[in-house]
């Protein structure tokens, strides 16, 4: 008889999935220039704040989600754990400051974001661990939701043969 997960651990997946969805949704909003659904959230993602060195911030905090989506059975690994989701927690706070004091805006999914990593932060110390299954759903949520931020995005694509194109006129030498 297989017995239920504590609620610790359901939060903690909840939690970890949440974080990392609203992570790959900001990235494909970043990388294909899309515009956001509310009003707000463009100002603050395309911000000079929402990159490092070219490289969209949610790209950069991929990688401490997945940590966090990956099982556990070694010391070692539950403080890799530990470090990926207090960088989480300490980012989130850090960029919340950012958005309300220096950018004066507001973006739900940034803020979504960033309650995901505080909560995740006093969860997971708990032995709140997030389920094994969690990075095969994240894998099969990213798709759909990837292709939803790339279809917002397309209305703005524009044409070379729209009347708003324009001709190049190129001048030759004289004698040529």
């Amino acid at each position: 008889m297989a017995t239920l997960p504590s609620r610790t651990s359901l939060l903690a997946t909840v939690l970890v999935g949440l974080g990392l969805l609203t992570c790959i949704y900001l990235a494909a909003l970043k990388l294909l220039n899309a515009p956001c659904p509310l009003i707000g959230c463009d100002r603050i993602i395309n911000s000079r704040y929402g990159s490092i060195l070219g490289v969209p911030l949610p790209i950069l905090a991929m990688p401490f989600w997945v940590v966090l989506a990956l099982p556990t059975t070694k010391a070692w690994q539950r403080c890799v754990q530990l470090g990926s989701v207090l960088l989480l927690a300490l980012g989130g706070l850090i960029l919340m400051g950012i958005q309300f004091i220096v950018l004066r805006g507001f973006c739900p999914f940034c803020t979504l974001h960033a309650v995901a990593a505080l909560a995740a932060a006093f969860v997971l110390p708990l032995r709140g661990r997030a389920h094994p299954w969690l990075p095969s759903l994240m894998l099969v949520l990213a798709l759909p939701l990837t292709l939803a931020a790339k279809g917002l995005a397309l209305p703005q694509v524009h044409s070379w043969d729209t009347q708003d194109s324009f001709s190049m006129t190129i001048l030759k030498a004289p004698g040529n």
